[in-house]
């Protein structure tokens, strides 16, 4: 019991310490000419969404595709790989031909992850379905249809400035964060209503901070102030780190209790 909890004490630190590195570093190149900023926001994005990748295809040959919870790690992997393509193409067009990357090819593979991720999120909590209750359903339908609203608002609103494929991802976005933010809103329900622990809630809290960078990145393109390396990535850092470190706490998890059988 004290090797466990020990494992779990290091397991969270480490996750800490990654988390403190990546807006060091963010800060850091934030000091910096904006070319160099620009750079490191893009470097940096490689090796995080690479742990994603790792992470979710360890741990589909570790825990197998049978059941609920093999369709979680399927869907996942298919989501990371996605956007480790859309990752790559991002910093093709920016680095390489040196335009705009949004919008671009990236965003289409940014934005077929999302079904992915939310077959992902539905199978993630389903063993743990019964403990969410009607009232819980209610207020997370609620907050996205609120968020979806006033997302949509300010596009249209918007719209007048923006050439088509600019508001069609515009529109896109919000969409597909309203439906996401659904069930991450349930599963961090469930954890303080004391039903799951804190590492499994972490993939919860990643879709969380990835609904929040989508909304920033999404105003600070309407007006014209985002750049890679913008303060916002560290956000999407997040929603990478926290979704790997969650998901892994289950490979943990069941390599524990193998031991104890």
């Amino acid at each position: 019991m004290q090797k466990t909890n020990l494992e779990t004490f290091q397991f969270q630190w480490l996750l800490v310490a990654i988390l403190a590195l990546l807006v060091s570093i963010n800060t850091i190149a934030n000091f910096l000419d904006m070319n160099t900023t620009i750079l490191v926001g893009n470097i940096v994005y490689v090796p995080v969404v690479l742990l994603l990748v790792s992470v979710s295809a360890f741990t589909l040959i570790k825990l197998g595709h049978d059941g609920m919870h093999g369709i979680a790690w399927i869907s996942l992997l298919i989501a990371s790989s996605l956007w480790l393509v859309a990752e790559v193409v991002w910093i093709f067009y920016e680095m390489v031909l040196q335009v705009d990357p949004f919008p671009s090819l990236a965003d289409v593979f940014y934005s077929l992850g999302y079904p992915f991720l939310f077959v992902f999120m539905l199978a993630y909590i389903s063993p743990v379905r019964k403990g969410i209750t009607k009232s819980s359903l209610s207020i997370a339908v609620s907050i996205s249809a609120v968020i979806l609203f006033f997302g949509l608002y300010q596009t249209i609103d918007s719209s007048i400035e923006l050439d088509s494929l600019d508001t069609f991802y515009a529109i896109l976005y919000p969409v597909l964060d309203s439906i996401l933010i659904v069930p991450a809103i349930l599963g961090i329900s469930l954890f303080f209503s004391g039903r799951v622990n804190f590492m499994w809630t972490m993939v919860c809290f990643g879709i969380l901070s990835l609904f929040i960078a989508d909304t920033i990145f999404m105003y600070s393109q309407m007006d014209d102030t985002y750049y890679t390396g913008h303060q916002i990535e560290i956000l999407f850092y997040f929603s990478y780190v926290l979704i790997a470190f969650g998901v892994y706490d289950q490979v943990r998890i069941f390599g524990q209790k193998n031991k104890i059988q």
